[in-house]
């Protein structure tokens, strides 16, 4: 069943390896995080151009940037040859291993990924879970107990991408963003038009009228 609604811990913000990501990145994060198909273990198809398509100033080399720096800091995880995504944190932040029946949800989205990666990955951080929250009714499943016992992969043990953006993006990137759409010119205002429409004053009419207004102010005699 498709979802409904995207649950999102706050607390995201105190993280600062999530503060110090670039504006977009986020962006992108969150576009993964509350996608309709995400699916019950934190993955999505991934196709960057489908998600280029929701944002008119981003390409499709834009969005792969972004994913790049997304894995480069251990975010997500992606597969280009099966066309998945994994946000890492997703099963960890929504609970599902709180609820039996979505902890079988859970334990069966695992078992239909397709990447050999993301499913080690998978495994690796069910691991941790259990270490932190033995306590979880969803242990007790048996679906879900067979994960932890499936081969595991490190992420940070992973050849990952370069950060594409260790300090700013650097220039270009985004061609919708600021982009000069060409100079405007603006007309006059009022008061300017005024100003500039009024004829010039010879020197000589001006020399007489000084003449005039001193003539005016001589004291009789």
């Amino acid at each position: 069943m498709a979802r409904e609604f995207a649950l999102i811990n706050v607390t995201i913000w105190q993280d600062d390896d999530f503060r110090h990501l670039p504006a977009l990145a986020k962006q992108l994060y969150f576009d993964m995080w509350t996608h309709p198909a995400l699916s019950y273990c934190g993955v999505v198809d991934w196709r960057p151009g489908r998600f280029a398509a929701q944002h008119p100033d981003l390409s499709t080399s834009d969005i792969q940037a972004l994913a790049d720096c997304l894995e480069a800091r251990l975010f997500i995880v992606t597969d280009s040859e099966t066309e998945e995504a994994l946000l890492r944190s997703w099963v960890r932040f929504d609970g599902l291993l709180k609820q039996p029946r979505l902890a079988v949800s859970y334990a069966n989205a695992v078992g239909a990924v397709a990447s050999d990666a993301i499913r080690g990955v998978l495994v690796y951080e069910a691991v941790k879970m259990h270490e932190a929250n033995p306590e979880m009714i969803g242990w007790t499943k048996p679906q879900v107990a067979n994960i932890l016992t499936s081969a595991s992969i490190d992420p940070r043990s992973r050849a990952l991408p370069s950060d594409p953006f260790p300090l700013v993006f650097p220039q270009g990137f985004g061609q919708g963003l600021g982009e000069t759409q060409g100079s405007v010119s603006l007309p006059p205002t009022t008061a300017t038009a005024t100003s500039t429409s009024l004829p010039a004053v010879p020197a000589e009419a001006k020399a007489d009228d000084e003449d005039e207004i001193a003539s005016r102010r001589k004291p009789e005699t």
